[in-house]
């Protein structure tokens, strides 16, 4: 009897290929799409990219079928999500989508159906070694989505399949335009997840009030911003100064909720605010390398890997100084790729 994949479907290429691959391979798939969350005030085109899935289950001879998260995004990830920004915290959209949306009510609502696994178009691998599922980074480094994957439940990981985690992004779009697939066409997805292409200070500004406060540099006021809870350290765009002498960049580097203020400096003082010592909250773990193995710790999506030289409990030592804000997401590797956890910043 054929195993049976519920795959989410998007109505772009990763999604579409990931449906071809699974039906190729003898699965009985299905194409699952996730209505997003939905806001008068937010334009996000879901009926296109609704529309897309529905031609690419089409094309591919698959059942297609849709089940409506606005409601639970809505409460799980928006209410988090804007209040940890009220906090002065910068989580991340994505990663709380894929905990709370892809890989819980999705991955329910597969096994309700008797969906033996569920499958999406991320660029991520899932490896058996010695009986224990394990997540790794995808062959395609550039593409990799990992990143966004480590605060799901380990004990799920033997019903996930990324059908696409060993292929370069290349060849993903090479097989859809062999299967006509039109989507090979599209371009990548941007913006916040769920809700479409949208610049993040205008979606917070739906539900966080701008409150314009100082700058500071070197301990003076230079201008005005729009609201501390905006700033991210290490941005250097949202405010402008028109009697700063010298005319170098100023990046974040500190910001104050209470005082409704942000810090910034030049490129050569950022060094003197970063720190070797980060601690975490909500630590997730995903394997028993974690305690094991020689551990190096990504803080941002794409960012480098630092060298963890000592973790105790939520206290994490690293090799080399780095500026990181609070709410960005700590993410634990090994040497050879395996994503072993992570927590959120304090």
């Amino acid at each position: 009897m054929k195993k049976k994949a519920y795959v989410a479907v998007s109505g772009g290429v990763d999604s579409s290929v990931s449906l071809y691959l699974l039906k190729e391979k003898g699965f009985s798939v299905v194409g699952v799409f996730m209505i997003p969350f939905v806001d008068d005030d937010v334009l996000c085109n879901y009926q296109k990219e609704r529309s897309d899935a529905i031609r690419v289950c089409a094309r591919l001879g698959v059942p297609y079928k849709e089940i409506n998260t606005n409601t639970q995004y809505r409460n799980l990830v928006i209410e988090e999500f804007v209040s940890e920004y009220k906090k002065g915290s910068i989580p991340n959209p994505d990663i709380l989508c894929n905990k709370h949306i892809k890989f819980k009510i999705f991955l329910n609502y597969a096994i309700k159906e008797g969906a033996d696994y569920i499958a999406t178009g991320h660029y991520a691998q899932i490896k058996k070694i010695k009986g224990v599922y394990k997540l790794f980074e995808a062959k395609d480094e550039s593409k990799d989505q990992s990143y966004f994957l480590w605060a799901i439940n380990k004990n799920i990981l033997n019903k996930i399949i990324f059908p696409i985690g060993n292929i370069k992004k290349h060849m993903v779009r090479d097989i859809a335009k062999k299967q006509n697939l039109f989507t090979y066409l599209k371009k990548d997805s941007q913006g916040i997840c769920f809700v479409g292409n949208i610049k993040l200070v205008n979606f917070l500004s739906k539900y966080i009030k701008f409150k314009p406060g100082d700058v500071l540099y070197k301990g003076s006021v230079i201008c005005k911003h729009l609201g501390s809870f905006f700033y991210t350290p290490g941005q250097r765009h949202g405010f402008s100064v028109n009697n700063q002498k010298n005319k170098e960049k100023l990046y974040v580097v500190e910001k104050d909720i209470e005082k409704n203020t942000i810090t910034v400096t030049t490129k050569k003082g950022i060094d003197e605010f970063k720190k070797r010592m980060i601690k975490i909250k909500d630590e997730n773990i995903l394997s028993n390398n974690l305690n094991k193995s020689e551990l190096y710790v990504q803080y941002r999506y794409h960012g480098e890997k630092i060298k963890i030289e000592k973790k105790d409990k939520n206290l994490i030592t690293l090799k080399d100084p780095v500026l990181v804000p609070s709410g960005q997401s700590a993410v634990f590797y090994t040497k050879d790729g395996e994503c072993v956890g992570g927590g959120v910043v304090i």
